[in-house]
């Protein structure tokens, strides 16, 4: 359909540093504003009962991610 015959690198654009800080403002930007609506809809008091499994489940991420 569409052919585009310039391709852009992004990478030697704007950086691997600022490239990796926009995606992370870009995820916290996300994370904040997708709790608020959560919060606001949810009834349920919250608590931090299984916080380790949340912890362990996240270190265990790049590990299987890469297998």
């Amino acid at each position: 359909m569409f052919l585009c015959k310039r391709q852009i690198d992004i990478n030697a654009r704007f950086g691997l540093p600022r490239i990796a800080f926009m995606s992370a403002v870009a995820t916290i930007i996300m994370f904040l504003v997708s709790y608020e609506v959560m919060y606001f809809l949810s009834n349920t008091p919250l608590s931090d009962r299984h916080f380790l499994i949340f912890l362990l489940l996240v270190f265990m991420t790049y590990p299987l991610h890469k297998s």
